[in-house]
């Protein structure tokens, strides 16, 4: 069961499912299965009351189980021009949700600058509606030695608090910060973020100039979690650097990182390593080191790259190797480890057959993992029927023995909104994933009418119940108009590097329409199971919680609400879709209370059900 909704005693359900937002604004979109709501677009005013959105960037959005977004966006028509065109907002799609939770020409929380910019690919969002991000600034005391620092919020007066800035002086008082490298920050549900940092003005120069740090922007909570001239903690020489890819973060404050090391006993054959630790001695742990044979036995590691680590204290990897009975053809694969003696296992190597039997896997991007110890990867292949028309596919594996799956390949037919197929995939983006294991990712299109090979873009959910969904297509009607483009946070995982996908099957995206309006949207899809509302694959008492809040809502309602049978109006109907397919080994007693409470709850009456008819006509959302 998802983590949210754990505990099977209602009184424990209801507290969570009352804190879930309402769905409206139920557009006349792309998804095949699923109500589509506006969080925002270019004729939307600025929550604060300056200027109109004029640009949402396609990178900078992410998505929490709370059904929120966090978004950077351009404005116009500001009172200040230039210097206050710029922001970070957070917003459900439900009437008065939006809210800016940072604006250029704001005062820094600090009182020294204020705000003139935020970096690219560089905002994250926690299930508690914080929003962690990155700004430079401008008018401050140091000029160039304090313009940038690292931010959250949550859109409420006085909830602005600085985790790092420029100039400060580093937790354990050897040096100060010199650069703050972005990468994207990452934030984790206790308001926890971890970031890396060059130094100045250090005891040991070159030799200990740079660190991962950890903090929450209260006093003294800054941390520093590895620092240049550190020891490792396997004995064999000590930290020179980290490596520059976004430092991940757990919900339990771990921080793993890529580093290099010096004074090692082999010199430039072990000399770079993964590491996972947080402020505690003797937290520091390896996960990985160059020299180290691979967990298969054929090689060793020689090189690692961009890592991604869950809350179960898991990091996986993409990993070069040396050594290798193949030479070329399996001198790379993906791993995933947790630091314990034996925990270390290939999810997928180079020379590889695929799962489904056509061609070999010949190299990796970097995975995403979930919490339950998951990897999605693209991979590109070799050997295979098509040559370069079905050489590369999405996969996802937790390295057990047969858990490989092929996700979608190139050479595929696309499905769309209609359920018809249309055209075949001819290049796959990199995905984003949730806890259940479901995945959403970009795809570029050929039609096979002659034109470009890519005269076409789809944004795809794959979920092992309802298989490869269309949410999205170039083309499509949308708002009045049709889709010209989208874009979504490719690569991210739940939940502390970002995702647009959460663990109630909704997705957020940005898009552009052919009237020259952009947005950015949540799609909240339908569950393969009925009575399945929280989409983790199972009906329960979670379930049920969430239809006995929903119950007698009427118009703008989804699964989330209970509205199973789509009718727009959660009844004793839906409640009886829910009581036939609740799990076959559910205790008798919780049976006996939903029949219970079903027994006394009377039946929405003839107002809900007009209400219900004028929820089915399609109605733009007013801000």
């Amino acid at each position: 069961m998802n983590r949210r909704f754990s505990a099977w005693l209602a009184a424990a359900v209801l507290p969570i499912v009352h804190a879930l937002p309402a769905w409206a604004a139920t557009l006349n979109g792309p998804a095949a299965t699923g109500v589509t709501t506006v969080v925002s677009d270019t004729i939307t005013a600025a929550p604060e009351g300056n200027g109109v959105f004029s640009n949402f960037s396609f990178f900078d959005l992410t998505l929490n189980d709370a059904g929120q977004t966090a978004f950077r966006a351009d404005l116009t028509g500001t009172t200040g021009g230039n210097s206050d065109n710029s922001g970070i907002y957070r917003g459900d799609g439900t009437a008065g949700s939006l809210v800016n939770i940072a604006r250029a020409g704001q005062a820094a929380p600090d009182g020294n600058g204020s705000f003139s910019g935020f970096s690219f690919s560089g905002l994250t969002l926690n299930d508690a509606g914080q929003t962690a991000f990155n700004a430079d600034l401008t008018g401050t005391t140091g000029g160039n030695s304090d313009s940038s620092g690292i931010y959250r919020g949550d859109g409420t007066a006085s909830s602005l608090v600085n985790i790092a800035r420029e100039g400060q002086a580093a937790p354990d008082g050897n040096g100060s910060f010199s650069g703050l490298f972005y990468s994207g920050v990452t934030l984790n549900d206790a308001g926890q973020t971890a970031f890396r940092a060059s130094l100045k003005g250090t005891s040991g120069g070159n030799s200990d100039n740079s660190g991962i740090y950890r903090g929450n922007g209260t006093a003294g909570s800054l941390v520093n979690i590895a620092r240049a001239g550190q020891a490792a903690p396997e004995g064999n020489g000590s930290f020179s650097g980290f490596f520059s890819s976004r430092i991940a973060l757990n919900d339990a404050g771990q921080a793993a990182f890529r580093a290099d090391l010096t004074g090692t006993s082999g010199g430039s054959s072990d000399n770079s390593g993964v590491y996972r630790g947080d402020e505690s001695a003797g937290s520091l742990v390896n996960i990985a080191r160059e020299g180290q044979a691979v967990p298969e036995g054929n090689g060793s590691f020689s090189s690692f790259d961009t890592i991604a680590l869950n809350d179960a204290g898991q990091t996986a990897f993409r990993a070069f190797l040396t050594g290798t009975s193949g030479g070329g053809s399996d001198s790379s694969g993906l791993y995933r480890g947790d630091g314990m003696a034996g925990s270390l296992v290939t999810i997928a190597r180079a020379g590889q057959g695929a799962p489904d039997g056509n061609g070999s896997f010949s190299g990796f991007l970097s995975p995403v993992l979930n919490d339950a110890g998951q990897a999605a990867f693209v991979a590109s292949l070799t050997g295979t029927s098509g040559g370069i028309s079905d050489n590369r596919g999405i996969y996802r594996g937790d390295g057990a023995v047969g858990s490989l799956v092929s996700i979608a390949r190139e050479g595929q037919a696309a499905p769309t909104s209609d359920g018809m197929f249309r055209g075949v995939l001819v290049d796959l983006f990199e995905p984003a994933s949730n806890n259940l294991g479901q995945l959403v990712f970009l795809a570029d299109i050929d039609l096979q009418d002659g034109g470009i090979p890519f005269d076409e873009r789809g944004l795809f959910f794959y979920d092992d119940a309802l298989g490869l969904t269309s949410i999205a297509r170039k083309g499509d009607a949308f708002d009045g108009s049709t889709i010209t483009d989208f874009g979504i946070f490719e690569g991210g995982a739940r939940a502390n590097a970002g995702s647009d996908v959460n663990d109630f099957g909704q997705v957020a995206y940005s898009y552009s329409l052919a009237d020259g309006r952009q947005g950015v949207a949540i799609t909240t899809l339908d569950s393969a199971i009925a009575g399945d509302a929280n989409f983790d694959g199972t009906v329960d008492l979670a379930d049920f919680g969430l239809l006995r809040a929903g119950f007698g809502s009427s118009g703008n309602v989804t699964r989330l609400d209970g509205d199973f049978n789509k009718d727009g109006v959660v009844d004793l109907a839906d409640f009886g879709i829910l009581r036939s397919n609740f799990g076959s080994s559910a205790p008798a007693a919780d049976l006996a209370m939903m029949d219970a409470w079903a027994a006394t709850v009377p039946e929405p009456g003839l107002a809900g059900a007009s209400l219900c008819a004028l929820g089915l006509l399609w109605r733009r959302r007013t801000t």
